[in-house]
């Protein structure tokens, strides 16, 4: 679990893999031993600090601990230092029960998950921000006519009314020959009645024997 080499060359591999530093600095106590054989490796954060952390064990008064003193304070052991990006993500110090413990120092590795990784709601917001170009398919105009086949119009109906209306219907011809008929049955009929009245005005001459 811990990382075999330098805290600057811990830092550097961290930084290269985009991890974070899990700085645990111990004085040989009875908690820094409890906390190095039973926090660190209890299995619901150990996984998650091998993937995504480079964990560095410091002894008390060495000079890579007075580095990171001069950093970051450590005024009592043993401690947890998390540094992300050269900023502080956690500070654990001793005293610490190990619920407390194990919940802040999983929170950090999720915390990583999140940050090396864009979350789906990321993903989706960035696709949303710019996305793809669509082609659009529009139906191409072809010589043969079938595109305008898709769009029948009108002009069919139309046209068949404006022929209807614009020549005598065959109604209107069989109706000419009856109002013809009737026209020269009335005028017949109005031509006898007048010679039947000059008849009766005119009454007929009998011929005399002298």
């Amino acid at each position: 679990m811990f990382f075999e080499g330098s805290l600057q060359d811990g830092i550097s591999t961290a930084l290269q893999q985009s991890r974070q530093v899990v700085c645990f600095v111990t004085d040989g106590s009875s908690e820094s031993q409890q906390w190095e054989s039973e926090f660190l490796k209890d299995e619901s954060i150990r996984p998650g600090l091998e993937s995504q952390s480079v964990v560095l064990r410091l002894s008390a008064g060495s000079e890579e601990a007075g580095y990171l003193e001069a950093l970051f304070p450590v005024p009592k052991k043993p401690t947890i230092v998390v540094i992300q990006n050269g900023q502080l993500k956690e500070y654990i110090a001793s005293g610490t029960s190990k619920e407390e413990f194990i919940r802040r120092l999983s929170k950090t590795t999720q915390l990583g998950v999140t940050q090396n990784q864009p979350s789906s709601s990321s993903a989706s917001r960035a696709a949303a921000a710019n996305p793809p170009p669509v082609q659009h398919s529009a139906p191409a105009r072809s010589n043969d006519g079938l595109y305008d086949d898709t769009q029948p119009t009108a002009t069919p109906a139309s046209s068949s009314a404006h022929a209807q209306g614009a020549g005598p219907t065959p109604t209107e011809e069989e109706q000419r020959p009856k109002a013809e008929k009737k026209d020269k049955g009335k005028a017949r009929a109005e031509a006898e009645d007048d010679r039947r009245e000059s008849a009766e005005d005119d009454p007929p001459h009998k011929d005399t024997i002298s």
